[in-house]
């Protein structure tokens, strides 16, 4: 049995797919299957994030 693991970058976790395969060759030919369905979408970040203000009550 075989599992498909995807690392997207050294920062991130590897991922686990859901399913398992019979066959190593099964495995990779739905994950190229599945990697070429991948939607990636690109946003803007400001240069300069304000910082949160957070308020904390303790009670007792």
């Amino acid at each position: 049995m075989y599992a498909i693991w995807v690392k997207i970058d050294e920062k991130l976790p590897w991922i686990e797919l859901s399913g398992t395969y019979q066959t190593k060759e099964e495995a990779g030919k739905v994950a190229r299957e599945l990697l070429s369905k991948i939607r990636i979408r690109i946003i803007k970040v400001e240069k300069e994030r304000r910082p949160m203000k957070a308020v904390v009550t303790a009670k007792r």
